[in-house]
């Protein structure tokens, strides 16, 4: 059972994973989301209310997964806790948990929900589950350490009911190779771009970094540390050396080129290295507010409003970047 389903993360990591399961019951409010659930699922459930769900009527279940509204806990949000409406909409989700009790109860949200500020909210949370018959074990887990190229962090807390004799663990990080880059489109329609104009002024600056070495390596951005060094493909590979937590040396990191000049706040501006992570998604209301990328279009004749990289082998080639935004099936990916 998929409570505040969205559009089912829950559900595709157990299909991930391999694991047989039956969604027997997704609850979501917004219509347009279960929409994209059916289709993602191949389901047929229809909106609905947590809050004016019957318990009685669901069906049973072994598995309760839910991710509450963060708005309330979160550090993008007005953080009122149980003073916003989204926030208690936890206790629809407990109401249903006592009601059909299943083996194990999974919750998602924000790590903001651990901040001192709200300890008395999320103690709370994790007593009325004691107090419902389960043993809870929590940790903040970002998913870049679990082989998903975006810096995001969530605080996650599994509830085993007292009768299942077994004790759980969290599992342990690793850094799988991929990165932002991986998931890009091919082919990406030219609306996702943002003009040339605006791209002027973070280009100059783009320029003074890339400064190339005697030794033939071009390399892009200037970091404190070599696991963060952004490298040109024009250029000579440098010393390659052992992975880190199973993956490559390629950072596991976000890389953040500039800003542009355009109206809005510093995270709308950011313009982000595809060879590092994603920063987190939100929900970007309605558009217009995906996490921009510069990427690599393609080589053109001498232009001076294009990059141009002096290596050993390629004295002088020009090398053309642009920035664009994520894509939905990106940000979906």
């Amino acid at each position: 059972m998929e409570l505040f389903a969205g559009i089912g993360a829950w559900s595709k990591a157990l299909e991930n994973l391999q694991i047989p399961h039956e969604i027997v019951t997704a609850v979501e409010f917004d219509e347009r989301t279960i929409n994209n659930y059916n289709l993602i699922h191949n389901s047929n459930f229809e909106a609905s209310d947590i809050t004016k769900i019957n318990e009685k009527e669901l069906p049973d279940c072994d598995i309760v997964c839910y991710s509450p509204p963060c708005q309330a806990f979160s550090l993008a949000g007005k953080q009122l806790g149980f003073e916003d409406k989204r926030g208690v909409l936890f206790f629809d989700a407990l109401r249903i948990i006592k009601e059909k009790k299943p083996k194990y109860a999974l919750m998602e949200n924000v790590k903001g929900l651990t901040q001192k500020k709200f300890n008395a909210e999320f103690k709370e949370m994790l007593l009325e589950l004691e107090e419902a018959g389960y043993k809870n074990y929590w940790r903040v887990l970002n998913a870049k350490d679990y082989g998903i190229p975006q810096n995001r962090e969530r605080v996650f807390v599994i509830s085993v009911r007292e009768d299942i004799l077994k004790d759980f663990s969290f599992p342990e990080k690793f850094d799988s190779p991929l990165r932002l880059k991986h998931l890009l489109e091919n082919d990406v329609d030219e609306k996702y771009y943002i003009s040339e104009e605006r791209f002027k002024k973070l280009l100059e600056t783009v320029k003074e970094q890339i400064k190339p070495a005697p030794s033939g390596i071009t390399q892009v951005t200037q970091p404190k540390f070599s696991q963060q060094r952004v490298y040109s493909s024009e250029g000579i590979a440098p010393t390659i050396a052992a992975g880190n937590l199973g993956g490559g040396k390629e950072p596991c990191k976000i890389i953040q080129i500039g800003l542009l000049d355009m109206k809005g706040n510093e995270q709308v501006r950011r313009v982000y290295d595809p060879e590092g992570l994603s920063p987190t998604l939100n929900t970007m209301q309605g558009g217009n507010r995906q996490p921009k990328i510069i990427v690599n279009d393609t080589y053109f004749d001498i232009d001076n409003d294009n990059l141009v990289l002096s290596t050993a082998t390629e004295p002088k080639r020009n090398y053309k970047l642009r920035i664009r935004k994520l894509t939905p099936k990106e940000c979906l990916r």
